[in-house]
């Protein structure tokens, strides 16, 4: 074959203890003085002509093998991921190097001695060496490659990579069939890292704790380690309905209320950094049509067209150790706010938030408000109620201890939705003649006919809850031109003012943490009803 080296391949190659640290000396000491963040780990490494590591098997799909090429005496680099295959004659053209061929091992040895053979870095300027790397390696967001030796793997961002190095990024691979024999690489055969995910795995079954790989951020993605994962009741209805109900099918990780630190940048991600506390707006929407142009990806346009509706639904959510968020905009920051405290305000307190301020305008002095439903988005309900307006709150439940807790939190009354005279009761709060608004939480028969009943003339009535109630309709069913809706989430800007809310002290989610491993326990105490307040998952306690 042309351009085949000369001496040994690397079909022939076994790992060797290193005999010199040399060359990860030399790795190390750059990436510090350039102040990089990397992570290091030992590993033995063997190799194929294909690029494959024969002693660990499967190759992680972060690592990167660097290719070392020659032309009129002159070196060139090319880094590609480690499960690819350069193509050559691309590689020619892109150059304008016809005579580009892969280097020898001899070559190699002799002119890049601190390095084990087969075991070069992708660091182009370190080598003294013209770089390029292949758009697919920095899809991955974290490259992983040889630290200079056969025992050692070097992980670093791939942003880091391109403001290290300053390559041409370029289109060098094929997914061919048969391998460039002789590609010199250096490939870190560190096994992926894996973690804790509680998934649903098929409709109508219960959810798994399951290992799954740890993702890796791609451009734009930001992988966040998850610091609370709020365990909400549409949670639990999602496990009940059948396939076909949802644009979206299992298996995907649970949580769609979450919190954390920033972990990992994808390449490109501007205006984070890592440890970073944020919140995740949890509708994922396309991020371009005139709703998500207004930050309402709650009523993305096309919703169907994703065939998911954020984490947790439909794709991975963060009940897991970590989450990947596909996109910045999706991050609100924290600042001093606890995120294992603060993850509730993505979804209790925004879904609430969004339908009070619809009827802000209605809730004036001497107004009231019903909250059905004095649960995880019903306390916060009430506390929103207590921040935003002067209308008088009066709290439905089944539970006694909601109740309290309702009370605690500013409901003026408290009913108990299983007494007979329930409506009667709720009237008589609003003076006879009943709310301004009506917030059902739940939303089952029972809830929408106790909703219809307490609605005042031009009030509002928002079904908030997914229990799947219908509402009874009919002309002498409630007040005259009592405004029915449904309301899902809210917008992230809204967020932003739930979150200046928090800051301010006006209101505070009331936690109940649970562990990874406990995940399972949180989720029947909330379907028992045994829950005050909300219950949140905190992977990393």
């Amino acid at each position: 074959m042309t351009g085949a080296p000369r001496g040994r391949t690397f079909e022939h190659m076994e790992p060797q203890p290193s005999t010199s640290h040399a060359g990860l000396d030399r790795v190390r000491r750059y990436l510090e003085e350039h102040g990089v963040a990397y992570e290091l780990t030992e590993h033995p490494v063997a190799y194929t002509a294909a690029g494959e590591a024969r002693a660990a098997g499967s190759v992680p799909a972060d690592a990167a093998k660097t290719v070392m090429l020659r032309a009129d005496g002159a070196y060139r680099m090319a880094v590609v991921p480690a499960s690819e295959h350069v193509d050559l004659h691309k590689l020619r053209e892109q150059t304008g190097e016809p005579s580009l061929r892969l280097a020898s091992e001899q070559e190699l040895a002799h002119d890049f001695g601190d390095f084990e053979v087969g075991a070069l870095p992708p660091f182009g300027p370190l080598l003294g060496v013209r770089e390029l790397v292949d758009r697919r390696t920095l899809a991955r967001g974290r490259v992983l490659c040889n630290g200079g030796d056969h025992r050692h793997s070097v992980a670093i961002d791939a942003h880091d990579l391109l403001e290290l190095t300053h390559p041409e990024v370029v289109d060098i691979v094929e997914q061919a069939a048969h391998p460039i024999h002789g590609d010199r690489i250096s490939l870190a055969t560190a096994p992926p890292r894996t973690m804790q995910a509680y998934q649903l795995v098929g409709w109508q079954q219960p959810p798994e704790l399951r290992e799954v790989p740890v993702p890796a951020p791609g451009p734009g993605e930001v992988l966040l380690k998850v610091a609370g994962a709020g365990a909400c009741h549409s949670d639990l209805h999602l496990t009940e309905w059948p396939a076909g109900q949802l644009p979206f099918d299992p298996p995907f990780t649970l949580g769609h209320e979450n919190a954390g630190w920033v972990e990992r940048l994808g390449a490109g991600v501007t205006g984070l950094r890592e440890g970073d506390a944020v919140l995740v707006y949890g509708p994922w929407g396309c991020g371009r049509c005139a709703a998500c142009r207004r930050s309402s990806e709650n009523y993305c346009e096309r919703a169907a067209e994703i065939g998911a509706m954020g984490g947790g639904l439909g794709r991975d959510g963060g009940m897991a150790e970590y989450l990947l968020v596909p996109a910045a905009r999706l991050l609100l920051a924290l600042g001093e706010l606890d995120p294992r405290e603060a993850a509730p305000l993505t979804d209790a307190a925004l879904t609430p938030y969004h339908a009070i301020k619809r009827s802000l305008h209605k809730l004036g002095p001497g107004s009231h408000a019903v909250v059905i439903g004095a649960g995880g988005l019903g306390h916060m309900a009430i506390e929103l109620l207590d921040a935003l307006c002067p209308a008088r709150v009066v709290a439905v439940d089944l539970a006694d201890d909601k109740l309290a807790l309702a009370r605690e939190v500013g409901a003026a009354e408290t009913v108990r939705a299983d007494a007979e005279d329930a409506v009667e009761q709720v009237r008589a709060a609003t003076r006879g003649r009943g709310a301004e608004l009506v917030l059902d939480l739940v939303g089952s028969d029972a809830t929408l006919r106790l909703a219809a009943a307490c609605g005042r003339s031009e009030g509002d009535l928002a079904l908030v809850g997914l229990a799947g109630g219908t509402y009874p309709l009919s002309f002498f069913a409630q007040a005259y031109e009592l405004s029915v809706a449904t309301t899902y989430w809210g917008s992230a800007i809204e967020l932003m003012e739930v979150i200046e809310l928090a800051h301010a002290g006006k209101i505070r989610a009331h936690v109940e943490r649970f562990p990874l491993e406990r995940v399972g326990e949180a989720y029947a105490k909330l379907r028992a009803g045994e829950v005050e307040g909300r219950a949140v998952v905190c992977p990393h306690g």
